[in-house]
């Protein structure tokens, strides 16, 4: 008895041929199924029919040598070929797999002219895109759109693929059968694969595979078949797996496996097709009203008649997603886009997550994440509306042991996790801060690191020498250590502090060898609690301190205010060394660079600034000279602008008021009081600045100095005439610029 055979051409991810295919399936009841899935899909599909799962899922396919050689097969549970899966696992018969393998090599998808000589322009672009030419030819420049309206809605007959066939069938004899050269060997591939497929002698065969393939596939259709020897070609030996996929990703990849504009519309479409309006607008409404809007029942009822009507109206059979976006636009945004404009994309898409049981079959590193998971009761973290905030003390060993674990993950590039950052005089304790922020892509970014490699310390050094052998970014390498370190990780420590340690004493700026300190110190400091061995780094840190420390005043000197900016995070960063290592061996080569740049007239004045406060606070100089300070900086000789940049450097990130004495302060206040106006316009900017960055407790307490002092003895000589009546008018505005914007009562000057 002859194999009877019926061709099912799919769009993929159709929900219309997934609907239809689920039921001619159903009618048609074959005993093999060919489908056009990568040929090393067979264990991925016998795993997915016996493991519990939800999709989105995807099929993954990798060269273990060479990570950058990955594909995904993504399945939703409205793709055609997921239906097939279905249908075969609850039927128990056999899919056998028609495309190329996976590890084939692979041509770009240009045409070559050899195959496609003497073609029109028109044929070239049929070629390209079949269903964007039908499109167009319709008049449609949405070819999604033409799809939906032709095909996708059309529920009433089961011969449409049929029709799909003989439509394909016509283009393919319009392009002579020629198309690019992996289409040509991926179509020779099959044709090779359905003969074997018959040689089996089912009694009925189901032939699943994209519409545009189906012609090449059918004995005599009339559509020609240019030569190729496909023999010759090898394919790579590829690991494989089942990874969770999210409704982001299907939207996202614009390949033939995915590029849905609207999954949660699709969702709605295979679900329940003559009720999809109804069932998209009530997710809709549901979201809506979780964003705050107000959406009732009438205006749901106005927004699917309006669908409809403009369905009617653009001579289409259903209303489609578009119908459903004017719609909502009209009826729930009032007709201004700008309201609903925020929440379209969630409307559209969705936050869908796929998920699959762990068995044998699951790559192995993630299985050892999600034991650990388990182990260390962090599951609640690694969910939707997980907790933000897990607090850690490593003197604890059950913490220390999750600390490690949370840095690996870090180092697996997860985006799970978060070191709080802390202050510098608090670097090494024994206390972490972890935030929290889990989303659906992160299933996906484990899977992609399970693919480097099979365990997670032999997946973070992979990642690592991919990642950072031949980088220069001196301050994302120090974090990488860093976390290397408290990830318990020795080996990944020695290769990457060797390649810091070169980037170390090559040619660097300033700022890069500055913003390296931090991450060095912090490892540092908890190589010791731990009692590790960090030799290296601190020679590092012992080789690029002294370095920093002399090129600081030259490069202070005769720079711009945002260069000077800069360089106040670079003392900053000195400091922070110095607070944790007191009894460096530098700290002298520091008090003497600062001493000495204090005096410096080329030096920018932001930056002399912030030199005196740090001087003043470790009480590295005098109150005498200080005072000489005071008497140059608010001189009348004094630019007006080095002198307001002066306060904003001195105030730089502190409430440095408190090193003022008192009649400092009242000649801070003689000399704003002087300004000419045009002058103090200039410096109001940076007078807010200034103060602004002060707490609001310190501002008030200023506040409170200034009127106290109403009428004291000005004892600062600066060589500038103090105006009574600008002063009450300075008075007023300092006032302002001091007082939290509050109730006018909020701050009582005479408290």
């Amino acid at each position: 008895m002859a194999t009877q055979i019926r061709y099912f051409g799919i769009r993929h991810h159709g929900a219309g041929s997934a609907r239809r295919l689920k039921n001619a399936l159903g009618e048609f009841k074959p005993d093999l199924i060919a489908m056009e899935i990568p040929a090393e899909s067979v264990p991925l599909i016998r795993q997915l029919q016996s493991v519990t799962h939800q999709c989105p899922v995807a099929f993954v396919y990798y060269n273990p040598d060479n990570i950058r050689e990955t594909t995904y097969y993504p399945l939703a549970e409205y793709s055609p070929e997921y239906q097939a899966i279905v249908y075969a696992g609850e039927h128990q018969i056999a899919i056998h797999p028609l495309d190329i393998p996976a590890g084939l090599k692979t041509w770009h998808s240009d045409l070559e002219k050899s195959e496609t000589g003497g073609l029109s322009a028109d044929q070239h672009r049929m070629i390209n895109d079949p269903i964007a030419y039908l499109a167009r030819r319709s008049g449609y420049e949405d070819s999604e759109r033409w799809w939906e309206s032709y095909f996708e809605s059309w529920h009433d007959a089961l011969d449409l693929f049929d029709v799909i066939t003989e439509l394909m069938q016509q283009l393919r004899l319009q392009s002579a059968g020629l198309d690019d050269r992996e289409t040509i060997i991926r179509e020779h591939y099959m044709r090779k694969e359905l003969d074997l497929c018959i040689q089996k002698k089912p009694q009925r065969l189901a032939v699943i595979c994209g519409a545009w393939h189906v012609p090449a596939l059918i004995p005599d259709s009339g559509v020609p078949v240019p030569p190729m020897n496909i023999d010759l070609l090898s394919a790579k030996k590829m690991k494989t797996g089942i990874i969770p996929w999210t409704n982001r990703r299907l939207a996202l990849n614009a390949s033939y496996t995915a590029g849905i504009v609207a999954p949660q519309w699709s969702e709605c479409m295979f679900e329940n097709h003559s009720n999809a309006v109804n069932l998209w607008l009530t997710r809709a409404a549901r979201m809506m009203r979780e964003y705050g809007f107000d959406v009732n029942t009438a205006e749901l009822i106005d927004t699917a008649r309006l669908a409809t009507e403009l369905a009617l109206l653009r001579e289409l059979p259903t209303p489609g997603i578009m119908e459903l976006q004017d719609a909502c636009i009209t009826i729930l945004g009032k007709g201004d886009a700008s309201r609903i404009s925020l929440i379209m994309n969630e409307l559209l898409i969705g936050q869908r997550t796929g998920s699959i049981e762990i068995s044998a079959s699951t790559l192995s590193l993630v299985t050892e994440f999600k034991q650990q998971l388990k182990a260390f009761r962090l599951n609640k973290y690694w969910m939707e509306n997980s907790p933000e905030m897990l607090q850690l003390d490593l003197r604890k060993e059950k913490h220390l042991l999750i600390s490690r674990f949370l840095h690996q993950s870090t180092l697996l590039q997860l985006l799970w996790c978060e070191e709080e950052s802390v202050s510098a005089q608090a670097l090494g304790n024994f206390h972490e801060n972890w935030r929290f922020q889990w989303e659906p892509d992160c299933e996906i970014r484990l899977t992609e690191a399970a693919i480097e490699g099979s365990d997670i310390q032999t997946a973070i050094l992979k990642i690592s020498e991919r990642l950072w052998t031949e980088t220069k970014d001196l301050l994302a390498l120090g974090h990488w250590i860093n976390h290397g370190l408290k990830a318990d990780m020795p080996e990944l420590w020695n290769l990457i502090s060797t390649r810091l340690h070169d980037l170390s004493v090559s040619d660097n700026s300033l700022i890069d060898l500055a913003e390296l300190i931090r991450p060095l110190v912090s490892s540092i400091s908890y190589g010791n609690i731990h009692q590790m061995d960090v030799a290296q780094l601190e020679k590092i840190l012992d080789d690029i301190i002294p370095h920093i420390i002399l090129e600081f005043p030259s490069q202070s000197a005769q720079i711009k205010s945002d260069e000077a900016q800069k360089l106040l995070r670079c003392m900053d960063l000195i400091q922070s060394f110095f607070y944790h290592f007191s009894k460096n061996d530098h700290l002298d080569l520091w008090i003497s660079t600062l001493n000495l740049a204090s005096t410096q007239a080329n030096i920018h004045p932001k930056i002399r600034g912030r030199i005196w406060y740090l001087c003043l606070e470790q009480k590295w100089t005098s109150r005498e000279l200080f005072v000489v300070e005071l008497n140059h900086i608010f001189s009348k000789s004094a630019r007006i602008n080095d002198t307001a940049e002066w306060i904003e450097g001195f105030l730089h990130q502190s409430t440095g008021f408190y090193l003022f004495q008192e009649n400092a302060l009242e000649n801070m206040q003689h000399w704003i009081s002087a300004l000419e106006e045009q002058e103090f316009r200039e410096v109001l900017p940076v007078l807010r600045r200034s103060f602004g960055s002060l707490q609001m407790t310190e501002r008030q307490r200023i506040l409170r100095m200034i009127t106290r002092n109403t009428g004291k003895k000005i004892t600062l000589q600066t060589g500038r005439v103090l105006h009574p009546e600008r002063d009450a008018i300075i008075r007023k505005m300092l006032q302002r610029i001091l007082t939290p914007v509050v109730e006018p009562d909020a701050v009582n000057p005479d408290a």
